[in-house]
């Protein structure tokens, strides 16, 4: 989005409608947060393997990116 369609949206939205946005915006940032920390507290490590790398799989980039399917 654009400086330009961002400033249209706020000026055309009511105090209400940005309220409620924002609401839901952080709502869903902390429901995948959520899952991303419960994720990372379940995951079992193989000791050998262990590293910053593994952590970083792509089951943990969908869940963070919103893209998970569970």
């Amino acid at each position: 989005m654009t400086k330009e369609d961002f400033n249209k949206v706020w000026k055309d939205s009511t105090k209400e409608e940005i309220l409620n946005q924002y609401y839901y915006d952080y709502t869903e940032l902390n429901e995948t947060i959520d899952k991303a920390i419960e994720y990372l507290k379940n995951r079992e490590y193989d000791n050998n393997t262990c590293s910053v790398c593994s952590v970083m799989s792509d089951d943990l980039l969908q869940i963070l990116k919103g893209e998970d399917k569970g």
